[in-house]
């Protein structure tokens, strides 16, 4: 007995099927994009978390990174000393804290410094090139031949260790490599249809760089910009190790593993704890980088609804 093929199933008269997918714009794929990738965000967490714990137990603590205690000798870490004492009677714990407050507000305004001028460098460099071109990377090729560490270090030297001008001069010292990045990513862009298109519309320059060419171009300089928040960090660390950077009586986990490191054997925590610090902020700074640089990669598929 053969069976008889059933005919396809019709749909209800007045309903109809309909597929549509939700248009999407640019960075919200990005978006999409960057919270789909789990180290960026893990990362993400944990930088949010030491930062805000830096910045804001200090205001609960009952005493801040100036105390120490009558009695000079180094205590071990307790519930009340968390990373223990130094041989002054310093807490480790209050310190490291301000440490990485420190190194935060040095990354942080340095990264600001550099991406303005390099920005601003690269973006006069690649858009008018010629005369203006040379002479602009000329002055960036002679700053890139001296090594970051011993230019920092010479300026800092002569005009003092406040964080603050620390951050200038890394800022300053970091727009050479940003200029560069900068100026090739505008040399590739400038060549586009749509800007021929503003020309012929009689567009200004000005108009062009800021309405076509730098929006265009912020993919990687917001990558560039968290990797010079890492590099920042670690050059700001290098130079307070060294004894050339944030001085006393302010504190930095540079100059604080530099006090503890002949103590590493014997007193651990005066060591262990301020590089641990430098160590997670630097890695998740690192990873957030990684994140955005994959995130902004026009090659990367969407990412599933």
């Amino acid at each position: 007995m053969t069976s008889t093929p059933t005919a396809p199933r019709q749909a209800e008269p007045g309903v109809e099927r309909e597929f549509t997918v939700a248009a999407r714009t640019q960075w919200q794929m990005v978006t999409r994009r960057f919270f789909a990738h789990k180290l960026a965000m893990i990362s993400l967490t944990v930088f949010v978390i030491v930062v805000g714990v830096a910045f804001i137990l200090p205001l609960f603590m009952k005493h801040d990174f100036h105390y120490y205690k009558t009695n000079p000798l180094s205590a071990s870490p307790s519930a009340k000393h968390l990373f223990g004492t130094d041989s002054i009677g310093h807490d480790v714990f209050a310190e490291t804290l301000r440490g990485i407050q420190v190194s935060v507000e040095v990354s942080m305004l340095a990264m600001v410094i550099g991406e303005a001028l390099g920005i601003v460098i690269g973006a006069i460099a690649g858009f008018y090139r010629g005369w203006v071109d040379s002479l602009l990377m000329r002055a960036v090729d002679v700053i890139l031949t001296v090594p970051v560490l011993v230019l920092v270090l010479v300026l800092s030297t002569a005009v003092g260790g406040s964080w603050w001008i620390i951050a200038l001069i890394i800022g300053g010292v970091s727009a050479a490599p940003t200029s560069r990045l900068v100026r090739s990513v505008f040399l590739s862009l400038r060549e586009r249809e749509y800007v021929e298109a503003a020309r012929a519309l009689g567009a200004t320059d000005k108009r062009i760089i800021w309405r076509h060419l730098l929006p265009n171009s912020l993919g990687p300089i917001i990558v560039d910009a968290t990797l010079a928040v890492a590099g920042a960090i670690l050059t700001e660390s290098a130079l307070s190790f060294i004894g050339f950077g944030i001085q006393p009586p302010d504190v930095s986990l540079g100059n604080l593993i530099n006090q503890g490191v002949n103590a590493s054997q014997t007193r651990p925590w005066l060591f262990y704890f301020p590089g641990m610090a430098i160590i997670i902020v630097v890695l998740t700074v690192n990873f957030i980088g990684d994140g955005l640089r994959d995130a902004l990669d026009p090659t990367q598929q969407r990412v599933r609804a």
